[in-house]
C-alpha cells in the first residue's frame, strides 16, 4: 500500500483490496467467528461484506493521512501499516458496534455503553491490525508477482544463446565476458573479468 502505483500479480490496488475484502468476508462467514456466530451464512456474509466495505477504505484513508502528517513513517513501513490499522480499527469500533446491534449480535453482554464499546474495541483491533498487515505485506516487502513477458523469458534450449546484457557490448573483446565482479567508482563502473578489467 505504500507504493500505490505498483500492482500485485497484475492487480491494481483498488482491485486487490476489493478481491481481498470479498475473500475475507466469505472466509469469516464460513468460519463463523464469535462475533457473528449463529445468524446463518447469508446474514453473516452480508454483515462481513458491509464491514469490509467500510473498514478497508477507512484503513486506506488513515494510511494516506498518516503519510501526509508523518512522511518519515514511510521509512518504517511495518510501523506505518501497524499504526494505520490500529487507528482505523479504533475509529471503526463504534461503527462495528452499531452494525452488530442492527444484526442483533450486540447488547446482550454489557448494558454499559462504554464497557460495551471497550469490549468491541478489544475484539476488533487485533484481527483488523493482523489482516491489515497481511494485506499490505506485498507492498511492504516489495514483492512482485507479475509473470515475465514472453520477450523476457529465456529459452531453455541447450543450443540457444542466452540474451546478452547491454553491458557486454561495452566490454573490450580482449578481456572477455566472464565477469568476476562489478564495482562502482564514483560515476564509473569498474568491470573485472577473468581476462582483465575495464572502467
Amino acid at each position: 500500500m505504500n507504493g500505490l502505483s505498483t500492482t500485485v500479480s497484475g492487480l491494481t490496488p483498488a482491485r486487490y483490496f476489493l478481491i481481498s475484502g470479498f475473500t475475507l468476508a466469505v472466509l469469516f462467514s464460513v468460519l463463523e467467528p464469535a462475533g457473528s456466530r449463529g445468524i446463518g451464512f447469508l446474514p453473516s456474509l452480508l454483515l462481513w461484506l458491509l464491514q469490509m466495505a467500510l473498514l478497508i477504505p477507512l484503513c486506506i484513508a488513515v494510511q494516506r493521512w498518516l503519510v501526509t502528517r508523518h512522511a518519515g513513517l514511510l521509512n518504517l513501513p511495518w510501523l506505518h501499516t501497524f499504526l494505520s490499522g490500529l487507528i482505523a480499527a479504533s475509529l471503526y469500533t463504534p461503527i462495528g458496534y452499531a452494525l452488530d446491534l442492527s444484526f442483533g449480535l450486540a447488547g446482550t453482554g454489557n448494558p454499559n455503553l462504554g464497557l460495551a464499546l471497550l469490549d468491541e474495541w478489544s475484539g476488533v483491533v487485533p484481527p483488523v491490525v493482523i489482516c491489515w498487515l497481511a494485506l499490505n505485506a506485498p507492498w511492504v516487502l516489495k514483492l512482485s508477482f507479475a509473470e515475465p513477458d514472453a520477450e523476457e523469458s529465456i529459452s531453455v534450449d541447450e543450443g540457444a544463446e542466452k540474451p546478452r546484457s547491454e553491458l557486454y557490448n561495452h566490454l573490450p573483446p580482449e578481456i572477455g565476458t566472464d565477469i568476476v565482479f562489478i564495482e562502482a567508482e564514483l560515476h564509473y563502473i569498474k568491470v573485472v573479468t577473468v581476462g582483465g578489467e575495464t572502467l
